[in-house]
């Protein structure tokens, strides 16, 4: 993947799923603001540290909610990534 930022297209329920309120200030919080702050519609503005963030939190802390909401924003990713 490249350094630069590219726009991927996600599911509308997964959309929703990210969009949902969430409250605090920890790590995965501050992720999922983040998130939310470059969603526009279906597309989200990725680049490869926003990757590398969502990789750290989705395996690196177990199993849960947030785990597998950011799991399955991998897959959508990985299938968006241009094939060579």
């Amino acid at each position: 993947m490249s350094n630069s930022t590219r726009k991927i297209v996600i599911s509308e329920a997964l959309r929703d799923r990210l969009c949902a309120p969430t409250a605090g200030s920890g790590g995965y919080q501050t992720l999922v603001h983040e998130i939310q702050g470059r969603l526009q519609d279906d597309q989200l503005s990725i680049d490869d540290a926003l990757v590398e963030r969502i990789e750290h939190y989705a395996f690196d802390y177990g199993t849960g909610g947030w785990q597998q909401l950011l799991r399955e924003l991998l897959v959508e990713i990985e299938s968006s990534a241009p094939r060579s």
